[in-house]
């Protein structure tokens, strides 16, 4: 079942007993284009967050989008795909592959023009697996590429699959607001998890794994830590600038989950 199809399930099922989370998935019907944003956008989207109902309305009202957004992106990817004949996107995901990520970063690395680049790893994905089974371990990766190739998905912007549960985020302009666009989109991937998770734990097959397996409770919304840097110097490789912010990502882990870190 497609992540837009749960979603639409969810809030039928929470109408009776949670109309107004019900209403925020059903009215989403626009957002700020990422493309577009700039600081003070930004900063109204910030002070948004801090402002609890308000913000959940925003946010909640892209999530009916989202599929929308990337299944254009998956479109634009796959025409490409066919005019080079080479794979070049995540089939689940809608997102480029390793590959093709690794690829545009070492580009970068060779036009000698500053760039960001951060990777995003989502926490405790084994318990999510364990917990919600792989169906919606599966939903929860879709979400997370598609809340990031939503913020991020411009001709000058890229996302990809690092590997399992890791994405990669390359921007080669605007990359002053980098962080600001991350914590976004690090805000967004946990409000909106938080207010989906309790009715996904209800929806086919999820509910099936979790009633033969007996398993735990799912954590009530999940996370990203999150590794950065911007380049104003080139670094020698792909592989080296990687390194930097996964070493970045490592520490947000340590350092309790949920967080940025730049590598700077």
């Amino acid at each position: 079942m497609q992540l837009a199809k749960i979603i639409s399930k969810i809030a039928q099922q929470t109408a009776s007993i949670n109309p107004t989370l019900a209403a925020r998935l059903t009215l989403y019907a626009s957002g700020l284009h990422p493309a577009n944003i700039n600081q003070e956008q930004i900063d109204q989207r910030l002070s948004a967050l801090e402002k609890g109902p308000r913000a959940a309305d925003i946010l909640t009202k892209r999530v009916l989008n989202l599929m929308d957004t990337v299944n254009r992106q998956k479109e634009q990817i796959l025409t490409l795909e066919e005019r080079a004949s080479v794979p070049r996107v995540d089939r689940q995901l809608g997102i480029l592959d390793k590959e093709a990520i690794v690829q545009e970063i070492e580009q970068a690395c060779q036009s000698r023009k500053p760039f960001a680049l951060a990777l995003v790893d989502i926490d405790d994905f084994r318990k999510v697996n364990a917990t919600l089974g792989h169906k919606g371990g599966d939903l929860i990766l879709e979400l997370v590429a598609n809340v990031l190739a939503t913020n991020f998905g411009t001709e000058e912007d890229f996302v990809g699959r690092y590997g399992g549960e890791e994405f990669l985020i390359l921007v080669r302009r605007r990359i002053d607001n980098f962080s600001q666009r991350l914590d976004i989109s690090r805000q967004e991937i946990e409000t909106l998890t938080h207010g989906l998770i309790p009715g996904l734990k209800k929806c086919e097959p999820v509910l099936t794994y979790r009633q033969t397996n007996h398993v735990d409770e799912p954590p009530q919304a999940v996370t990203v830590s999150i590794g950065c840097g911007t380049f104003r110097t080139a670094p020698e490789s792909a592989s080296s600038a990687i390194v930097k912010v996964d070493k970045a990502s490592f520490l947000a882990k340590k350092l309790g989950k949920n967080r940025i870190e730049n590598r700077n």
